[in-house]
């Protein structure tokens, strides 16, 4: 190789480094360029301004004023995308996050989440959530940190709003409990939020009256059936108590949650509370492999001779129906219930 070669090797490399340096400045300027707009007076749309009192990422309520419904929504998390696409507004979601798989959502939201241009599984990084020029984020309250989209405040001195699932923040943070009133309002929230508050409260409506039908049917038949909520966690055995939504769930259908004040429990504990059903809560890397954590419980040696294992009372619960649901929560309640009622279960099948 003569020197001209050599030379020319050597600027190609040094061009080619400016390049990448030059779009790396170029993007990072993109994003602040982005990030110091001016905010935006559209015309109010009517029935707007919308005042929604919910929790910033502080950890505080507070009250954020929608001026128009959103357009471009950043959705984290499946609540946030299902709860958006049963409203009837899955085309202002721009970007879809937190889903491994469209299988694991509704049949009839699969179509509607296929559309959404951007889906990724993951959080984008700030920039790329920037160039998105979204006017809404929907998301959890880890999304909303230093690790993924940075706080509320940020994007609220930007002139967009986001909205934290207050179920997602976490149980004892505060003294938070979870409770299902969490889930109505964060349904109502968002029908107030998109102009659909006569949707959003059929949806809640039809979980409250589901659970009203299910406790009279326990009280004409005076049954309180003994449940136990638990979670694989390696070797121990992750208790869901009355602190948890899947507890609240057990308790407002009139089952007796057992375990109600535990974190773990070991296993002649759950022998000793001999409970009629068990529940094993599947987390998103599990989903599909449900029947082998049953299976892990029905040939455990300490555990397959309890009563409700040979009687085959043991049902999985998704995460997405007892954690965070939004629309899900009517799964999580009519899971839980068919669990506990067999017999009900069975009449209204019957009855269809």
């Amino acid at each position: 190789m003569n020197r001209y070669q050599l030379w020319l090797g050597s600027a190609m490399v040094a061009a080619l480094g400016l390049y990448c340096i030059g779009m790396d400045t170029l993007l990072t300027q993109r994003a602040a360029d982005i990030a110091a707009l001016p905010i935006a007076h559209a015309q109010t749309a009517e029935g707007y301004p919308v005042v929604v009192r919910q929790y910033n990422s502080r950890k505080e309520q507070e009250d954020f004023v929608y001026n128009n419904p959103p357009r471009r929504v950043v959705a984290v998390w499946q609540n946030s995308i299902e709860t958006l696409i049963a409203l009837g507004e899955g085309e202002q979601i721009i970007a879809a996050i937190g889903i491994p798989d469209k299988k694991y959502l509704r049949d009839e939201y699969q179509d509607a989440y296929t559309r959404i241009e951007y889906q990724s599984d993951r959080v984008p990084d700030l920039e790329t959530a920037l160039m998105m020029h979204p006017d809404f984020i929907l998301g959890w309250y880890s999304t909303f940190g230093p690790k993924y989209l940075r706080g509320s405040d940020f994007w609220k001195d930007r002139g967009i709003n986001t909205y934290i699932a207050e179920s997602s923040i976490p149980v004892g943070m505060k003294g938070k409990h979870h409770t299902l009133e969490e889930e109505y309002r964060y349904i109502e929230d968002m029908g107030r939020i998109f102009g659909k508050s006569e949707q959003a409260h059929r949806m809640v409506q039809g979980v409250q009256d589901h659970i009203a039908a299910v406790r009279a049917y326990a009280a004409e038949r005076q049954t309180r059936p003994k449940a136990l909520v638990i979670e694989w966690m390696g070797k121990e055995i992750r208790v869901y108590g009355e602190s948890t939504l899947a507890g609240q769930m057990v308790k407002r259908v009139d089952g007796e949650l057992l375990a109600a004040d535990l974190e773990r429990i070991g296993e002649e504990e759950m022998r000793v509370l001999d409970p009629d059903v068990i529940f094993l809560v599947v987390t998103e890397t599990l989903y599909g492999s449900e029947q082998m954590l049953v299976q892990r419980l029905v040939h455990h040696p300490a555990l397959k001779n309890m009563r409700c294992v040979k009687e085959g009372r043991i049902h999985t619960l998704p995460l997405n129906a007892v954690y965070s649901p939004g629309v899900r929560v009517q799964d999580g309640v009519e899971m839980i219930a068919a669990a506990l009622y067999p017999e009900m279960a069975g009449q209204e099948r019957g009855n269809e």
